[in-house]
C-alpha cells in the first residue's frame, strides 16, 4: 500500500508540469527494485475516497507514506486529520510502515511528538551531509550506506520533539532528525526526513511548480537563474556521466546511482516486509 499525500489538485498539478506524484514516483521505485510487487494506491488527502480500516489493513504486507504540501500540525484541515486517522489504524493494524518526510511527520504526531517549522528555513534540493549517529552505523535501514551522505529533499517543517521510544539514526547541520526508527509492539517505523525516492528529474518539476516562492525565499536570483538551475537537473538526470553539470551541482553518487540513492527502501523491504509476506 502507498498512499498518496497530496489531494488531487495538487496531485494534476504535478501532472501538468510533466512530473509524477509522489506515490508514483515510489511505487517507480518498489517496482524497479522488486519487479513482482504488487501495489494499491490510497489517496489520504482526497475527502471523496473511503480510506480502510482494521482487517482491510491488516491484509497488507506494508504500508509507504511518501511527502506531501500539507502540514501536520494544521489538524483543523481534515485533509490532514483524515491523514493522522490513517496512520493510528496502520499503526493498530501492526504492520510495517515506511515514511518519507511527511510520513515521518505524520507517524511522529500520532504516536505522540511534536513536528514545527523548521527554525533553519526551507531545506530544498540536496539535504547536505547527512551522518548516521552511532545508532544508525548498525541499523539495518542503512546497510550498503556510507555514515555520511547526501540525500535529495524538500521541507518546510521538522521534528521538534520526538516521541517515546524513538531512535535517531542521522542527521545533519540543518535538521536533527534526518532519520529515526519508532519502536512499536510487535513493528518499527522506518522514517526520513528527506527523500531516498527522489530522482533529479523529480526534483526538477517540484522546482518549476515552486519556481516564483523559491526566487522570493532566496533561493534563485530571478527567473533566468532558476530555469538554468532547472535545465541542469534535467540534463543530468538524463546524463548522469556529464561529469560537468555533476561538478557545478556539486553532486555524486549518493544522487547519481540509484543503487546508492535507494538503499534505505530496498533494506525495508527486504527486511521488514519481505521477511513476513503474507501468502
Amino acid at each position: 500500500m502507498i498512499i498518496e499525500g497530496n489531494p488531487r489538485d495538487r496531485c494534476e498539478l504535478q501532472h501538468n508540469h510533466g512530473s509524477e506524484t509522489g506515490s508514483e514516483r515510489y511505487a517507480g521505485v518498489v517496482r524497479a527494485l522488486f519487479p513482482q510487487t504488487r501495489i494499491e494506491f490510497l489517496h489520504g488527502a482526497d475527502l471523496d475516497q473511503e480510506l480502510p480500516k482494521g482487517a482491510e489493513i491488516a491484509k497488507f504486507d506494508g504500508a509507504i507514506i511518501g511527502g506531501s504540501h500539507l502540514h501536520v500540525y494544521d489538524r483543523a484541515n481534515p485533509r490532514v486529520s483524515r491523514q493522522i486517522d490513517l496512520v493510528r489504524s496502520i499503526f493498530e493494524a501492526e504492520i510495517p510502515i515506511l515514511g518519507s518526510c511527511w510520513g515521518l511527520q505524520l507517524a511522529t504526531v500520532v504516536l505522540g511528538g511534536v513536528v514545527q517549522p523548521n527554525v533553519n528555513g526551507r531545506e530544498i534540493g540536496v539535504a547536505r551531509k547527512i551522518l548516521l549517529t552511532e545508532a544508525g552505523r548498525s541499523h539495518k535501514m542503512f546497510f550498503g550506506k556510507s555514515k555520511v551522505f547526501d540525500s535529495l529533499c524538500v521541507h518546510m517543517d521538522e521534528i521538534s520533539r520526538l516521541p517515546e521510544h524513538a531512535i535517531v539514526l542521522a542527521s545533519n547541520s540543518h535538521s536533527e532528525v534526518q532519520a529515526a526508527v519508532y519502536n512499536l509492539k510487535s513493528s518499527q517505523f522506518w522514517g526520513f526526513q528527506y527523500h531516498p525516492e527522489f530522482n533529479l528529474r523529480y526534483l526538477a518539476c517540484l522546482f518549476k511548480m515552486n519556481v516564483e516562492e523559491m526566487i522570493k525565499d532566496g533561493f534563485f536570483l530571478d527567473g533566468v537563474d532558476a530555469n538554468y538551475y532547472i535545465k541542469m537537473l534535467e540534463k543530468l538526470h538524463a546524463d548522469p556521466g556529464r561529469s560537468d553539470i555533476s561538478w557545478q551541482l556539486g553532486v555524486d553518487d549518493d544522487l547519481l546511482n540509484p543503487n546508492h540513492r535507494y538503499t534505505e527502501i530496498r533494506n525495508w523491504i527486504e527486511t521488514q516486509v519481505l521477511t513476513q509476506v503474507k501468502n
